[in-house]
């Protein structure tokens, strides 16, 4: 290894030195320029600043290794990947290089000059007028302010699921919070000036509300420990904070004076929700989400804050198949009328995040009747009011990534605003001087391997871009996975008895989902999941074959599982409005219902004494798992299993010769992997997970027991970013 002395890495933003001013920004991993603004994994980023401190010099590739993957074993073309993900966003060329040039048998190095950066300043009587009012605030922030939300969180792979417009020139916003860890459920202060957001620290679990001057980088804590304390909503007159607040796992909606005070309760919730509660401008009630009772779905109601006496708002969508969940309302500036998202929580793609697969709706705020927004349907994330009422903004997953729209009331078609191909656009809302704050999140998803009974950890199949939903073959010598190591996402395979990698697919640009194996080790089968509709493929693995579609179904499926002689796959599909477990010829041939209350993941578990085949299958927004028996048709009586297994994690578990195992959320840890024994009934704790993202599948386990893979969401970070809003 070449003796170069290691510098220090860039901590402060600096520029690229050429017409396109690239700018780099260390603390956030961002890259930013002519293109937009292009959100780095960790090493790529600790990369490029590798570069940038050598110089102009160059680096080896030793050197680079070393510094950016440490003690973790990876090949050399992880490095090359690294280097040409950099070229791809600069617009670079290897063959006639401007940003980075290959220097054989050597390495590489950075051939612009750097320099420093210096961030654009708001208006300075804002400024100023900012700081005299932070002044005031920051002596009245000494109150106790307890608040919560127990909502697990996760990155998948994106779901389009509207056609949208053409992103127009990007926008580089501009970062209003960049403390490590994540910042989310912002709401600013009456005048714009303030803002009051959670600062969520993954690892620690812990959520705290922290309020902020958008003038200063200083933040001031509530002081306290809570369990959790988020979704601060500031009143009209700016003296009041209303938030959740939950302890041993009760939660409820509170009041905070900044003057000072005990904290008032207003009302128990259910369950918490992003963005739940905003208020009406005569401070006298709150319109919040929270759900009719245990494993009824999210409807609005009208809260009054003397007394708390509630009334639902709008009726709820509960006659619907499935039923519609109403989440994340908010008043319009007048009062008048109430902005929600109105849709399928369960068929969302991100349910841990809340994405709402639906529409925006309006209602008047005294009650009434529901009038719907927006022209197509969306998986969407968050929405607020114009300042002026006249329209909305509101964050959806699109073709591009994900985007925040703004939709006026005059019929318009919505206009893309702001676009992001890495991450996630969420819950954006609109200062009364026009500026949209939208929290941005980007995480680094790679998979690792667990030895069991030990639990030695190691990384398996590194990698600079996401890997997702591995799937070991019943023998345990291949791995089947969802990478977008080629730029897009596709299937690939690990076959651990010849070492080799690569892609199965190629479908460019198209969202898969849910690989699964026969139990013969020689066929998989996945989806291809559009706008509309999914599609079913097989794709034979021994001897290689090509993806044959089987069949094309509205609405969404997930294959969960083949039957054990290999004539069936077992599938959640919401055809025909509820979700429901099927059944679908392994050759494409007969479909067939098979649950009857709802489904969305199955597999068999042997046979009763009378030979019929027993089923266990998780369902829709209801925690545990369920067994029922079928001979010739669909299931007739089913009974409840009480596993740990939450509504969120209903595709986090599978069958292997030892049983049922599954993940587990529990109170004292983020994650365990526990086992079930069909037979027996005996539940016990196989191993201790890191904090895993909810959906569509974590973790899977060897056959034999003696390993598992998950997936584990590395260096998860969210900050509040802002960008104007051309004028109305």
């Amino acid at each position: 290894m070449s003796p170069m002395r290691e510098p220090r890495l860039p901590v402060d933003p600096c520029l690229l030195d050429t017409p396109e001013k690239w700018t780099i920004h260390p603390a956030l991993n961002r890259l930013e320029g002519p293109t937009g603004s292009h959100q780095l994994e960790p090493r790529v980023m600790r990369l490029l600043l590798c570069l940038v401190a050598a110089g102009g010099q160059p680096v080896s590739r030793d050197d680079l290794l070393e510094r950016v993957w440490g003690e973790t074993f990876v090949a050399e073309g992880s490095l090359t990947l690294a280097i040409s993900e950099l070229r791809r966003i600069l617009g670079d060329s290897p063959g006639a290089p401007r940003f980075i040039e290959t220097i054989r048998k050597v390495g590489y190095r950075l051939l612009p000059a750097v320099l420093p950066y210096t961030a654009p300043e708001r208006g300075s009587s804002a400024r100023d007028r900012s700081r005299r009012r932070w002044a005031v605030a920051a002596s009245l922030l000494m109150v106790a302010v307890i608040v919560a939300v127990a909502v697990a969180v996760g990155l998948v792979a994106m779901l389009p699921l509207s056609d949208p417009p053409a992103p127009r020139s990007p926008i580089v916003p501009v970062p209003e919070t960049s403390l490590p860890g994540m910042e989310v459920g912002a709401s600013l202060s009456p005048d714009g000036e303030m803002l009051a957001f959670s600062h969520w620290r993954v690892k620690e679990l812990r959520h705290r509300i922290l309020l902020k001057h958008r003038a200063t980088e200083v933040t001031e804590a509530l002081p306290g420990e809570p369990d959790y304390e988020g979704e601060a909503a500031w009143s009209p007159t700016g003296d009041r904070l209303a938030f959740v607040r939950c302890e041993a796992r009760q939660c409820g909606v509170f009041i905070q004076a900044l003057a000072g005070g005990e904290a008032r309760w207003v009302t128990d919730l259910t369950e918490a929700s992003p963005s739940c509660l905003w208020w009406l401008p005569d401070g006298r009630a709150l319109v919040i989400a929270d759900r009719g009772g245990a494993g009824q779905p999210f409807q609005l109601w009208l809260v009054q804050i003397e007394g708390g006496a509630r009334r639902p708002l709008v009726a709820p969508g509960v006659e619907a198949a499935p039923p519609l969940e109403d989440l994340g309302p908010r008043v319009s500036p007048d009062g008048q009328r109430v902005l929600f998202v109105r849709g399928d929580l369960v068929g969302g793609g991100e349910r841990g995040l809340f994405g709402v697969l639906g529409h925006l709706y309006t209602v008047p705020s005294e009650g009434g009747e529901a009038t719907r927004l927006s022209p197509t349907a969306g998986e969407i994330f968050g929405a607020s009011w114009l300042p002026s009422g006249r329209g909305v903004v509101y964050s959806v997953r699109s073709p591009w990534g994900w985007e925040v729209r703004r939709l006026d009331l005059d019929g318009a078609a919505a206009s893309t605003l702001l676009y992001q191909s890495e991450g996630l656009l969420r819950n954006p809302l609109v200062s009364p001087s026009g500026e949209v704050i939208v929290e941005s999140w980007r995480g680094d998803r790679n998979l690792r391997r667990m030895e069991l009974p030990s639990g030695k950890k190691k990384t398996f199949l590194d990698s600079t871009r996401d890997d997702a939903e591995p799937a070991i073959s019943p023998d345990g010598t291949r791995v089947a996975f969802l990478s977008a190591r080629t730029g897009s996402w596709e299937l690939w395979l690990w076959d651990q008895r010849t070492g080799t990698l690569h892609p199965l697919t190629a479908f460019g640009g198209a969202v898969l989902r849910t690989p699964r194996w026969s139990l013969d080790g020689r066929a998989l089968a996945f989806v291809v999941q559009g706008p509309k509709s999914g599609e079913l493929y097989t794709l034979a693995i021994d001897p290689p074959g090509r993806p044959q579609r089987l069949m094309e179904w509205p609405g969404t499926i997930m294959v969960s599982s083949w039957s054990r002689d290999g004539r069936w796959i077992y599938l959640g599909s919401d055809r025909t409005g509820g979700w429901q477990v099927w059944r679908v010829g392994s050759g494409g041939v007969g479909a067939e219902r098979m649950t009857p209350a709802g489904g969305i993941a199955a597999f068999e578990v042997g046979e009763d004494p009378e030979g019929g085949t027993r089923l266990l299958y998780s369902k829709p927004m209801t925690d545990g798992l369920w067994e029922g028996i079928f001979r010739q048709g669909p299931i007739e009586r089913e009974v409840f299993v009480p596993v740990k297994l939450r509504a969120f994690d209903a595709l986090n578990w599978g069958v292997v010769e030892a049983g049922v195992y599954y993940l587990a959320r529990e109170e004292d840890h983020p994650g365990t992997l526990r086992l079930w024994d069909p037979v027996t009934a005996q539940d016990r704790a196989l191993a201790s997970l890191p904090w895993l993202p909810t959906v569509p599948r974590s973790v899977t386990l060897f056959a034999n027991g003696s390993a598992l893979l998950y997936c584990e969401l590395q260096d998860l970070q969210a900050d509040l970013v802002s960008f104007p809003l051309e004028p109305e």
